[in-house]
């Protein structure tokens, strides 16, 4: 059962009490999500220790800068998009985005965010912030292993066809000699039983010598009847 709906609320219900209530830092700064509180022009007031573990920033070196720019360009847009919708006291579902490391590289988060209303017309811009990058590794592999099955699938399929129709080729009646016994191909070669049927089929052979050509061919051989 997914209890971040009530964890969302009670951090919603302490964050507009006030930022050094005990209640509220007791949640924030407990969590392993991090939680961050814009001000309304989007400046970051408040970051959770969880900033720190997961973007490397400390919660004082982050505070003051503007959100966006912490926001991959390409979702900057739909962010704006949502706290609009937060702000005209819509619900905002959680988004997956990405977000700039200390270490300049973006990693994958899902955003949940909010509003918290504080008095006459000021308010914070609220955000939690899970980090799923493992869910995404493990998104990628599950990806990678649904392809390979596809593959997998499309090499047995073909081979299945291949075998299909080599069965259909030799169903069909094939002209022979009734002296050498060699095999007409559908070019009109005259080929041996054994190089016809290996090259419409899968089949193999090897090579022996059955008693009544030995007699024939080898006289003076006794055959020893192994029965």
């Amino acid at each position: 059962m997914d209890k971040r709906p009530a964890k969302t609320a009670c951090i919603h219900r302490s964050a507009a009490l006030a930022m050094n209530d005990t209640y509220f830092r007791a949640i924030t700064e407990t969590t392993s999500d991090m939680i961050h509180l814009n001000d309304s022009q989007g400046r970051i007031v408040y970051a959770n220790p969880a900033t720190e573990r997961i973007l490397g920033y400390s919660p004082e070196e982050i505070k003051n800068i503007p959100a966006l720019d912490l926001i991959h360009p390409d979702d900057q847009e739909i962010i704006k998009e949502d706290m609009g919708q937060a702000l005209s006291g819509k619900d905002v579902a959680p988004r997956d985005i990405r977000l700039l490391h200390k270490n300049a590289h973006f990693i994958a988060i899902e955003a949940r965010g909010f509003i918290v209303p504080l008095k006459a017309e000021e308010f914070y811009i609220g955000a939690i912030l899970r980090d799923i990058r493992a869910r995404k590794q493990t998104e990628r592999q599950l990806e990678s292993y649904r392809l390979d099955l596809e593959e997998l699938v499309k090499e047995r399929t073909s081979e299945l066809h291949s075998a299909l129709d080599e069965v259909h080729t030799l169903r069909e009646i094939l002209p022979i000699c009734s002296y050498c016994k060699k095999i007409r191909d559908d070019q009109g070669f005259w080929k041996q039983v054994e190089v016809y049927l290996r090259e419409h089929s899968q089949m193999d052979f090897s090579h022996g010598i059955c008693p009544e050509c030995v007699t024939e061919h080898y006289p003076d051989i006794d055959i020893i009847d192994e029965d």
